[in-house]
Order: structure tokens, then sequence, then C-alpha cells
């Protein structure tokens, strides 16, 4: 019997991709030049909505590097992802979003948190949208408290 809970997490960050992917379809009508088969994806967490996201983002035919950390992915492969989707659970303590995580992402990169976690620098991931260095974010809806207003990122449950 599968776990709603990982189905759910890993749905709900399927939802922040397409998004991001697609800010304006939705709204406006207008058709987007780009797909999720066109996008690389690195998910980093030993979360099990990790493996459950890979399997729907393989369904588009996207590229999905995956690690048990950030570390365990070169610079090359982080820096070639579009979007870098975190799934951290409990026991992964060792590990953060920060500064430097950031810097080794490609530039405009998209980052995904679906779970409210404590693996999320907020400070250091709006300074990295500020920068120009993440294009933007898709977060669990408990962040929203932490982002100012005119931080436009997209939130779920």
């Amino acid at each position: 019997m599968k776990n709603e809970t990982y189905e759910a997490i890993a749905e709900r960050a399927l939802l922040l991709i397409l998004a991001l992917l697609y800010p304006n379809e939705i709204q406006t009508g207008e058709n987007a030049q780009r797909t999720v088969a066109d996008c690389r994806f690195a998910l980093i967490g030993t979360d099990p909505s990790r493996e459950v996201l890979a399997r729907l983002l393989s369904g588009f035919g996207a590229f999905i590097c995956t690690a048990d950390k950030p570390n365990e992915l070169s610079n090359e492969e982080l820096s070639s992802c579009d979007y870098v989707s975190i799934h951290p659970d409990k026991s992964d303590d060792h590990w953060k979003a920060d500064a430097k995580f950031f810097e080794r992402c490609k530039d405009q990169a998209y980052f995904v948190s679906s779970m409210y976690n404590d693996r999320t620098d907020i400070a250091e991931l709006i300074a990295a949208q500020q920068s120009g260095k993440i294009a933007g974010a898709g977060l669990h809806v408990a962040y929203k408290k932490e982002i100012p207003a005119e931080i436009k990122f997209v939130f779920s449950w």
C-alpha cells in the first residue's frame, strides 16, 4: 500500500514546478515555449517523496539527477539543472540550502521545497533571488510568513 503522505508531498512539488514553468499559462492563456521534458531536475534528500517525484517527472521525459545530500552531486551536475527540489528527511540534519548551496546552482534555476523544514535558509534564498542567481521558488505555504510581500514566490499546501 502506498504512503499517501509521500505521494501528496511529491504531487505538491510537481504542482509548484508546473506553476513556476507556466506562470502565465492559466491567467493569460499564453502558450508556453518550454516543457517539463526540456528541463533538468536535481532532487535532493532522503525523504521517499523524492523518488515519487522522480517517477512523476520521468513520465514527462525529464532528465533527473538524484542525491541524498547536495555534495553528492558534482558542481557540473547541480549547475546544469533548471530546477532543484529538496526532500529532506528528519535525519537530514547535516546539510542546508544556504548561500554556498545556491551558488552551486545554475544561474536562474528554480528552487522547490514542498514541505516545511529547517533545511532552507530563507534569508539566503531571498538574497539569491534578489541577486538573480535563483529565478524563483516554489515553497510550502508555511514559509509565506517569512517572505516579504515584494518577493514573488509561489506557495502551496
